[in-house]
Parts: structure tokens; C-alpha cells; sequence
């Protein structure tokens, strides 16, 4: 019979916890607190095995959201499309696009901001460059 008791530290529960929410095996979160077995780990640490593994997926769920939201990166808003709002490159089979109906093309440019030292140093480049009527739109 044991002569102590195991007590679990607050530094032990949050490494449990970060340890859970990065998928490390519950043998393996054992072994690094010197802890005998899973069994006295799942005793003492449920909480913590139970909530770290869901924070985490929170955390990355709202990265990925921000990611797809941000208008900055189109594979993520295209990934959030596919997996979470189930949109398909199938299409929509009950939507039809009449081939002889011309279409209207929108292109969003994102352009960052610039500095005024780098806005000067553009207009100062582009001084007697003539605007090319190439992309125009015509009637």
C-alpha cells in the first residue's frame, strides 16, 4: 500500500490540459508526469483530458474561421466552404447558366496598405508612363 497520495499540482493540470489538446496518447501524458499508470492519470486529470482536447479544436476552428474570413487567403474560405458550409465543386445541379447571356466578371484586387515613402516612390516610377486602354471595359 502506498504511503502517499498522489496530489496533482496546477503546473501538472495545464500541461495535461495542452497536452491532451495536442492529441499527445493518454500512455504517453503518463509517463511524462511520472505517473505509474493511464488509470491514476484519468483519476485525477479527467477534467483536464476532457476540456483540453475541445479548447484546442476551438482554437483552431477559430484561426481557420478568422483565416476564411479575412478575405486574404481564398483556399481557406474555400476549405470553410467545403467542410463547413458543404458546398460543393459539383455545383448546384438545380442552378442552370444559359450559355447565349453575357456574363459580368467582378475582380477584387486585395492591395495592402502602403507606406508614404513607398507611395512616393511609386508616383514618382510611374511619372510618364501612359495608363494602358487594353483592360477597358467596352461598350
Amino acid at each position: 500500500m502506498p504511503t502517499c497520495k498522489f496530489q496533482p499540482t496546477e503546473e501538472q493540470r495545464r500541461k495535461v490540459r495542452a497536452l491532451a489538446g495536442y492529441g499527445v496518447r493518454q500512455r504517453q501524458i503518463a509517463a511524462l508526469l511520472g505517473l505509474a499508470s493511464t488509470t491514476t492519470l484519468r483519476k485525477h486529470f479527467q477534467e483536464e483530458l476532457r476540456l483540453g482536447a475541445a479548447e484546442a479544436k476551438a482554437q483552431v476552428l477559430g484561426t481557420l474561421f478568422k483565416l476564411a474570413h479575412s478575405g486574404r487567403h481564398p483556399t481557406m474560405t474555400m476549405f470553410w466552404l467545403k467542410t463547413r458550409a458543404r458546398w460543393s465543386e459539383k455545383g448546384n445541379p438545380e442552378v442552370t447558366i444559359e450559355s447565349n447571356r453575357p456574363h459580368d466578371w467582378v475582380i477584387q484586387v486585395y492591395q495592402p496598405p502602403r507606406s508614404s515613402e513607398q507611395q512616393n516612390e511609386l508616383e514618382t516610377a510611374t511619372q510618364g508612363v501612359e495608363q494602358s486602354t487594353e483592360w477597358e471595359e467596352v461598350s
